[in-house]
């Protein structure tokens, strides 16, 4: 399977360490970045895989699909357009990049704060096992029977479907037709004080409704579990006052709670999470809350020390 993550920026996030560490445990990765790669010097070099560097200004005709695309974007968004318009991108580039697969070949993109406790090749057994003689040429997760927008953590679908959702932006998605649609769905977001608006992955969501038989919700998965938002789960733990701790041992991610494990095929490190990837890679065996809050309070950088000290003597 061609597994891959996209970022336009020119340099490394703190975060990003964890991700390509832990990501290389299971499987090589292509990095679709224009960062330079010196960069990567950062991650070490103790997995038989490896992270290859795709430049996106090599890839086929990705900056004329682009350059096409932006002339019928429209930022729906209370989010940056740059911002926006980059999420679409890397669907392009994915696509470019996969120019040499055959339509039934497998592609995953993986969100850079998501940390995966199988390989995406092992996830795809899985759902095809449990799926039976139904054809599946996209899996992701989301919430409900028909999406509004799909999960970013891990996707994987086959070539021809990736190619398809590629057209579909460009044919449909930013359509006059569609305009009044997507109006209503920033609207239902911005209306009720929310910040938010269409993104890609409300677009996956669109694509969806063409093509629900031969898709998969890894919710639906038996064989294991996600943690699609970390800080939702500690708080969704902290109200339920359950103990809770994650085990990180041989390559494989277990949640436990009260007397139940669970194997995670992966941990969604959304927002301010991002800091804790880090914590994946420290000397501690097991994870629970204590050791997540401890690790932020000893790597809180200076700036943030400092803003505390005085919130607290003004609250004083």
């Amino acid at each position: 399977m061609y597994t891959a993550a996209y970022d336009n920026r020119k340099s490394l996030p703190h975060y990003f360490v964890p991700f390509l560490e832990n990501t290389t445990k299971y499987c090589d990765l292509h990095l679709i970045s224009p960062m330079r790669p010196r960069l990567l010097s950062r991650v070490k070099d103790e997995s038989e895989f490896s992270v290859s560097l795709v430049s996106p200004g090599a890839l086929p005709q990705f900056q004329y699909v682009t350059d096409f695309f932006d002339t019928l974007f429209v930022n729906y968004s209370t989010n940056k357009a740059s911002f926006e318009k980059a999420c679409f991108h890397r669907w392009f580039a994915l696509n470019a990049a996969t120019t040499h697969l055959n339509e039934g070949e497998y592609v995953c993109l993986l969100d850079t704060d998501f940390l995966i406790g199988l390989s995406p090749s092992d996830v795809l057994a899985a759902c095809q096992r449990q799926a039976g003689e139904k054809q599946t040429q996209f899996i992701a997760e989301w919430v409900g029977k028909i999406p509004n927008a799909v999960g970013p953590e891990i996707t994987i679908m086959t070539k021809a479907f990736l190619h398809s959702f590629c057209k579909y932006l460009l044919t449909t998605y930013y359509s006059p037709e569609m305009r009044p649609r997507l109006i209503e769905e920033y609207f239902d977001a911005i209306g009720g004080g929310n910040p938010g608006g269409i993104c890609d992955m409300r677009a996956f969501a669109a694509f969806y409704e063409l093509n629900q038989d031969s898709c998969f919700n890894l919710q639906e998965l038996k064989e294991c579990q996600m943690i699609r938002n970390f800080n939702s789960f500690v708080k969704e733990q902290t109200r339920k006052n359950e103990s809770w701790k994650l085990c990180f041992q041989d390559g494989v991610q277990t949640l436990h709670r009260g007397n139940e494990a669970a194997q995670l095929l992966g941990i969604h490190f959304q927002g301010s999470a991002k800091d804790l990837m880090h914590l994946v890679h420290a000397d501690i065996s097991d994870i629970t809350q204590e050791a997540c809050e401890g690790f932020l309070r000893a790597n809180r950088s200076p700036l943030k020390k400092c803003v505390d000290v005085v919130k607290k003597r003004v609250r004083g």
